[in-house]
C-alpha cells in the first residue's frame, strides 16, 4: 500500500530514504519471515545504507536502528539468517514498480512483466497481501528516535561549551 493509506506523508515529514528502505525490509519481513525459518536468505536492495546495516548489524543512524531491531527480532524469532546484497536501482525492477504502484498505471505492468518472466506468474495468480506489522508505529519510533537523538547531540554540544568556557576562565 501506500504511506498515505497510513496517514502517512514521509517527504512532508522529513523521512529519510534510508529510513524507508529499512523499513519496508523491517515490513516484509515480518509479513514473510514464518515462511523462511531454517533458513538463510540474501536481500537486494538499492539503498547502500540499508545494506550495510543488514550486513554489519550496526547503525548510527536513529531512525534506522527501529527498523533493524525490528528486523533482527523477526529474524530471531522465525530463525532464519539475512544477509544482503546491494543492487542498482536500475536492477531493482520489481521492489521499485511495486512501490510506485499507485502513481501510474505503467509501474503495475512493469511489476506484472517482470514477475511473469522471472518467477512465471500470471496476474490472476498473484495476491495483494495486507501487511502485518504496525507501520504507523514503526514510522512513529523512527520520529522519536531521530528527535531523541538530536536532544543528545544538542546536550552535549551545551557540554562542550560549558567545558569550553570553564577552560577559558581558569
Amino acid at each position: 500500500g501506500r504511506w498515505s493509506d497510513y496517514g502517512l506523508d514521509p517527504e512532508a515529514e522529513g523521512f529519510h530514504i534510508s529510513e524507508l528502505e529499512a523499513c519496508a525490509v523491517a515490513i516484509a519481513l515480518d509479513l514473510w519471515g514464518k515462511y523462511l525459518s531454517q533458513r538463510r536468505v540474501v536481500m537486494r536492495c538499492d539503498n547502500e545504507a540499508t545494506v550495510h546495516m543488514i550486513n554489519s548489524g550496526r547503525c548510527k543512524d536513529p531512525g534506522m536502528m527501529c527498523s533493524m531491531r525490528s528486523i533482527f527480532f523477526t529474524m530471531a524469532k522465525h530463525s532464519f539468517m539475512l544477509g544482503s546484497k546491494h543492487i542498482s536501482t536500475e536492477t531493482n525492477t520489481l521492489a521499485d514498480s511495486a512501490s510506485r504502484w499507485f502513481d501510474e498505471p505503467k509501474y503495475r505492468d512493469v511489476f506484472f512483466k517482470f514477475a511473469r518472466d522471472e518467477f512465471g506468474f500470471e496476474r490472476d495468480e498473484m495476491t495483494e497481501v495486507t501487511p502485518t506489522l504496525d507501520i504507523a508505529a514503526m514510522l512513529c519510533k523512527i520520529k522519536k528516535a531521530r528527535a531523541a537523538a538530536a536532544r543528545h547531540q544538542l546536550a552535549r554540544e551545551k557540554r562542550a561549551a560549558a567545558r569550553e568556557k570553564r577552560r577559558k576562565a581558569a
